[in-house]
């Protein structure tokens, strides 16, 4: 694992300009910028998507650990749901 290890959390504090930032392993790792200063419900949105990234990738990555046991529910490899799923993981890891 390259990024910084999860949970990551919106910090309640505000930055200077009131932003939204994303913490993780007891440091600042990333901000959600508003435009022009002023509050915006999509910024908001954005940080926390930002902040479940760990947590989404490990789900991910579980559901694919999920699909290399043989099962009658497990879904064809060539199924787009489970290429999105691999290139989402490629995309997080910078593959």
């Amino acid at each position: 694992m390259k990024h910084t290890p999860g949970p990551w959390r919106i910090n309640t504090r505000l930055s200077r300009n009131g932003a939204p930032v994303i913490s993780g392993d007891g440091r600042d790792i990333a901000k959600a910028l508003y435009h022009m200063g002023s509050e915006d419900p999509e910024v908001d949105a954005n940080a926390r998507l930002i902040a479940s990234a760990p947590e989404l990738l490990e789900a991910l990555e579980c559901l694919m650990k999920l699909q290399s046991i043989p099962s009658m529910f497990r879904l064809p490899s060539n199924c787009e749901e489970v290429i999105k799923a691999k290139d989402a993981i490629k995309k997080a890891r910078g593959e």
